[in-house]
């Protein structure tokens, strides 16, 4: 018959070994692609996951602040301004704030396209006209 204490040990060896093998895979996976690791749950991501796959926390590099918009370090877990708590948040509000964030990316593109477009105007166009009406006479 097998004590207790034998059954203790040869399962605490296996959750040691268990451990160990999930270590080796989470080094194997560092060493193998570029990473991101969750700040709500530790979990090794892929380097261009928008979302943890082990709790669904929106991972970023830049830490904004829901209520005031202002940046904070990825590992705050409060708003450097105005004290909001990053803990306990809503997971689809950080998927709508990541649609915003796109919708401003968009919006900050379009005006760089659009001040290209105003300097060529007013700086580019004018200049070749008067080196255009100066060689011509």
């Amino acid at each position: 018959m097998v004590s207790s204490d034998e059954i203790r040990n040869k399962l605490e060896k296996k959750r040691l070994k268990k451990d160990s093998d999930v270590a080796e895979m989470d080094k194997m996976f560092d060493e193998t692609e570029k990473t991101k690791k969750c700040p709500n749950c530790k979990t090794t991501n892929p380097e261009n996951a928008d979302f943890c796959i082990k709790c669904g926390n929106l991972l970023r590099d830049k830490n904004y602040c829901p209520n005031c918009g202002t940046e904070n370090l990825p590992e705050s877990q409060f708003c450097q301004k105005c004290g909001k708590s990053f803990l306990n948040h809503d997971v689809s509000r950080d998927k709508e704030y990541l649609k915003v964030l796109k919708k401003q990316e968009k919006h900050s593109k379009d005006m760089k396209q659009a001040l290209f477009v105003i300097f060529f105007i007013v700086i580019i166009l004018p200049t070749l006209i008067v080196l255009w009406w100066m060689f011509t006479i």
